[in-house]
């Protein structure tokens, strides 16, 4: 089930796997994605491009994070 909301103060953001295809895509379906953050400021997501059994892909944008 697709859930959207808040967590931790983050807008955030869960899809999950289905089997259609993609619009200009090669992949057989459409893979299960989160995401939370905000583009620019701090944003972290994880795909399973492979398949709900492979590991996700991580993309990590804080670039904008000052320590």
């Amino acid at each position: 089930m697709p859930w959207k909301g808040e967590l931790f103060g983050w807008q955030a953001e869960y899809n999950p796997e289905r089997s259609e295809v993609p619009l200009d895509s090669k992949m057989t379906f459409t893979p299960a994605d989160f995401w939370i953050g905000e583009s620019g400021i701090w944003f972290f997501s994880l795909i399973w491009e492979h398949g709900k059994h492979a590991e996700p892909e991580e993309f990590l944008d804080d670039r904008n994070i000052f320590l």
